[in-house]
């Protein structure tokens, strides 16, 4: 397909705005609607391939049922000329990438303010059972009131499928890898946090954690070597956030937040606190002993435990009433 065409009689192409491993991006007119659109067309190598062609519309499907405010909207899914096509909706704004390279590091508060955001549009994502598989900044788009979006969600399974066809080579930018894509292992929602944190650590820096010469020295990096402490890169980081981050982070996914839901819980609860202590100087940071926990206090459990307790003090002392009316001689 070619700019100036008309795909499915509707979406006119008006010019190429991106290419990736597995799409071709055009901006497009919704004659239709009369409306400007994203249209995402499956590279012609991989459309022929059935497998690659059948995953790209299941994933695509299943990410356009989830309406979220924190998600590209997917407008419509399907095939012209026999290449498969999606339709998103059109962010002027810009990307996160866009943005980093023109003023690199971010304010602390903003960039927590996007990971959330984007730690909510992919928990919306893990809540369905659907892998993001393909998180960096080129993938977090902004609105015209600069509200974040997250695009291209399921991708990454569809490029695992298309990488075991060896019709595409290792994911870039190697920056964004994953420890479990570089040993060959599936991904997991855990995968996706690991992900969030590369992000949110370029945010606060100016650079990805690990970046070498080479794709294939950068992947070996996220296996063997450790992240440079986020607050030598960046004194303004507060130290509960940068521990946050380097559990994100942790090259065993059992040591990470195991889902974006609960990776967006702690984000949000620590900028609740922040914000809080910024209003009420008393407040002080947690401590590493007060560190946010995966799940949090479940208070409905102490509660009951507490019940239970109390029901079983009240029959002790019923029992012992009742004993001494019963046993101790009367007059």
């Amino acid at each position: 397909m070619e700019v100036g065409d008309l795909i499915s009689s509707r979406y006119r192409l008006l010019q190429r705005i991106g290419a990736g491993p597995l799409t071709i991006v055009y901006q497009a007119h919704d004659t239709a609607l009369d409306r400007l659109v994203v249209v995402k067309v499956l590279r012609p190598e991989l459309a022929t391939q059935r497998e690659v062609a059948h995953c790209f519309q299941q994933e695509a499907q299943r990410v356009a049922e989830i309406s979220h405010p924190n998600l590209a909207t997917v407008y419509e899914l399907g095939s012209d000329r026999e290449a498969p096509y999606l339709v998103t909706e059109y962010l002027p704004a810009g990307s996160l990438r866009e943005r980093l390279d023109r003023d690199g590091i971010l304010a602390v508060d903003r960039a927590l303010d996007i990971a959330i955001a984007i730690a909510a549009g992919v928990g919306a994502c893990h809540m369905q059972g659907i892998l993001h598989g393909d998180l960096k900044p080129q993938n977090v788009l902004f609105t015209e009131g600069e509200s974040v979006k997250v695009t291209d969600g399921g991708m990454g399974h569809v490029l695992t499928v298309a990488l075991m066809k060896g019709e595409t080579p290792l994911r870039e930018p190697a920056a964004y890898l994953t420890p479990e894509e570089v040993r060959g292992q599936a991904l997991i929602p855990a995968s996706d946090v690991y992900a969030i944190g590369l992000t949110l650590y370029e945010m606060l820096t100016g650079h990805p954690p690990f970046l070498a010469k080479s794709p294939s020295e950068t992947a070996l990096l996220h296996l063997r070597q450790e992240v440079s402490p986020l607050q030598e890169q960046n004194p303004q980081v507060p130290a509960p956030l940068a521990r946050v981050i380097h559990k994100m982070l942790a090259k065993d996914p059992r040591s990470r937040y195991p889902s974006a839901q609960q990776l967006h819980h702690i984000l949000f609860t620590y900028q609740r606190q922040r914000v809080g202590a910024v209003r009420e100087p008393s407040l002080l940071p947690p401590t590493p002993e007060e560190e946010y926990t995966d799940e949090g206090v479940d208070w409905l459990f102490v509660f009951l435990a507490l019940l239970a307790v109390l029901a079983i003090l009240g029959l002790v002392i019923l029992w012992t009433i009742v004993y001494r009316r019963y046993t101790m001689p009367l007059g």
